[in-house]
């Protein structure tokens, strides 16, 4: 996946600190728009929540991104891609899962 890839570039992307760069992401499914070359809308900014509650280094998604998943991958591909699930606070959102 395109998230895997990006986490895996960065990790021995060389910085000014020599340090690893590790980046967090948030995935959701949903509608969106395009205004003035920008991507807008209440699926990014759900987007931009769920990386706001991913640690260094980490993936999350959304229930919508899943069901997503499962239209294209097979169940146990689906399980190999999704290590654990917990519940979020998302601020502006709620509590999703």
């Amino acid at each position: 996946m395109f998230a895997t890839n990006l986490q895996f570039y960065y990790k021995d992307f060389p910085s000014k600190t020599k340090s690893p760069i590790q980046i967090r992401l948030g995935l959701h499914k949903g509608t969106y728009e395009i205004k003035d070359n920008d991507v807008q809308g209440a699926t990014i900014n759900e987007a931009a929540r769920y990386a706001g509650v991913a640690k260094s280094g980490e993936i999350v998604i959304s229930n919508e991104f899943y069901d997503g998943l499962k239209r294209v991958f097979r169940q146990d591909e689906c399980e190999q891609l999704v290590s654990e699930t917990r519940k979020a606070d998302l601020k502006g959102v709620g509590e999703k899962e």
